[in-house]
């Protein structure tokens, strides 16, 4: 049985999905999609049209935006066998950017709470989280007994995982967990919590009612949230409003000095930061952003694009434009890459609009035309310490292939073309280290040459200085692989589920019944032995701060 969301292969019979946790659908259905892999990124499926028998809600649900992270065409089957939208909560008035702010948001809440996917990473000595008998369940440590945190989160019309995804977020050491509790379908909001994780008997704060988004500062001293009547700030002991109106917190500074938000205003979306002392008021930041290049949580200096250019906003100034006439969304998701102090952009040719140029400037310098023409600018991206730029081009003439190739970022030119391998669908840089796959294998380039990990293709994450990947994949089990250092080992076998602590520590989900929904969860250190936490597990909640 092929999973309708995440595209995953279950056994035949299966309840959910050994991949994502969703409710399959009945068997005689028509699957939805035919991949079998690992993505470092959740994956939305849209569900066929042959399921809709009403054409003017498929009409509807189209012209909707996804918001907070929730997209309405995540849908689950309830008990009577009807699907169950998120189209129902409040939808956000319609912006003439087209789904700039809740692009933003999705970029920032996916990426907060990885939740039941199979790979993920979080601190190596954070408690562990998870969900059994519909209850979220923490494990302060490998022995320490297990105990239950919350089983209100969900009221079971959809997966606790999928509302865990927005209602879960813990602080960067894992000590400190802000929930939900009794969750609303109707309105997509729950009641507020913030606990002390480290010991079994602390006890839940109540913060507030009727919260739909959240985010929290990287120590957990200070949430921003929203609420049907506007925004607010929590600082450890009382919640003050700071603004009214509809929008999202998109995000707490990492010294929790600031909140950056998001409202909406007549026809445009307007991003204000807030400071969280007792007499600060909204600071507006711009109007109508297409994207934030610079860390979210980070407000001295900000670098952003919108459609008339790329900004560059330090606080207390007003903002300046660097580049104008700017490819909006050219870099797939992404305007621009910003690292290091050295930004890159495309803008389209003065003669020929349908061409684009991508230009580089490096801080300090002039902003010069590095790649004229360019192609597959999608795959484009930039070393963190802004000294190579990364690029899949097309090459040859008779016999055309694709390229992964790599430039040397100077302060008026690109130099040192290198073509590391052909036929790359996929990669990523990390240490001066690339790991790449194409459509029959997987491997790593470093300066010594090219290593192939497998000729198994179902993704890979990077941890540190590691890749982890996975081999013998089969109705949702493989075995899990790491390379490090030029040696490749088996982290452990027949897993269905894992999220990766750190370089050399991992927790697992094993022995997984797919038409149960659960299977026992293991700690792994090292080369030794699985550890045991619990059994009759449904899903991993990832115990990792929003922006880490």
């Amino acid at each position: 049985m092929i999973c309708q969301f995440c595209g995953v292969e279950n056994e035949e019979g299966a309840r959910v999905c050994v991949a994502c946790g969703m409710e399959l659908a009945p068997a005689e259905e028509e699957p939805v999609a035919e991949l079998e892999e690992l993505v470092e990124e959740p994956v939305q499926e849209e569900l066929p049209e042959e399921e809709w028998a009403d054409e003017e809600v498929l009409e509807e649900l189209e012209a909707l935006e996804p918001m907070d992270g929730k997209f309405p065409e995540e849908a689950v089957l309830d008990e009577n066998g009807e699907y169950v939208f998120m189209d129902e909560l409040p939808e956000i008035p319609k912006r003439k950017h087209g789904g700039i702010i809740a692009a933003l948001v999705v970029i920032l809440l996916v990426a907060a709470v990885a939740v039941s996917a199979m790979l993920g990473v979080f601190s190596s000595d954070a408690p562990l989280a998870y969900i059994k008998d519909n209850t979220l369940m923490i494990s302060a440590g490998v022995k320490p007994a297990p105990y239950a945190v919350s089983n209100t989160m969900s009221t079971g019309q959809i997966p606790l995982t999928m509302v865990a995804r927005d209602y879960t977020r813990f602080s960067s050491d894992g000590k400190v967990l802000y929930y939900g509790e009794n969750f609303n379908l109707e309105t997509y909001s729950a009641e507020l919590y913030r606990r002390d994780i480290t010991s079994a008997s602390a006890q839940g704060v109540k913060i507030a009612d009727g919260v739909k988004n959240f985010e929290i500062d990287r120590a957990g001293k200070v949430a921003g949230y929203t609420t049907e009547s506007g925004f607010y700030v929590y600082d450890g002991n009382e919640s003050r409003q700071i603004d009214t109106g509809e929008g999202a917190v998109l995000a707490v500074s990492k010294d929790a000095k600031r909140v950056l938000y998001i409202k909406n205003e007549e026809d445009a979306s307007v991003v204000y930061w807030c400071g969280t002392g007792k007499n600060d008021a909204p600071l507006r930041l711009d109007e109508n952003l297409y994207s934030i290049e610079t860390p979210w949580d980070e407000y001295g200096e900000m670098i952003y694009a919108k459609e008339d250019g790329i900004y560059l906003k330090k606080e207390g100034t007003d903002a300046v434009r660097l580049a104008e006439n700017v490819a909006i969304g050219a870099m797939g998701n992404r305007t621009a890459w910003y690292e290091n102090g050295v930004l890159c952009y495309a803008r389209a040719d003065e003669s020929d609009q349908t061409k684009l140029n991508v230009y580089v400037g490096v801080k300090g310098g002039e902003h010069y035309q590095a790649l004229t023409d360019a192609k597959n600018l999608d795959t484009l991206s930039m070393s963190e310490d802004g000294k190579y730029l990364y690029i899949i081009e097309q090459t040859g003439q008779e016999t055309p292939q694709t390229m992964l190739c790599r430039y040397r970022v100077g302060k008026n030119e690109l130099s040192e073309r290198t073509e590391l391998f052909a036929d790359v669908e996929d990669y990523k840089e990390f240490n001066g280290n690339v790991v790449l796959h194409t459509q029959h294998e997987m491997g790593v380039y470093t300066s010594k040459g090219y290593e192939r990990l497998t000729n198994e293709v179902y993704g890979f994450m990077v941890e540190e200085d590691a890749v982890f990947y996975i081999e013998n994949m089969k109705n949702g089990v493989g075995d899990l692989w790491r390379w490090k250092g030029g040696k490749s080992r088996l982290v452990e076998a027949g897993i269905s589920n894992v999220d990766i602590r750190s370089a050399n520590s991992v927790v697992i989900l094993k022995n997984y019944n797919s038409k149960t929904g659960v299977g026992d969860l293991y700690y792994k250190k090292g080369a030794g032995q699985a550890v045991p936490v619990d059994t009759g597990v449904s899903g991993m909640i990832r115990v990792a701060h929003a922006l880490d």
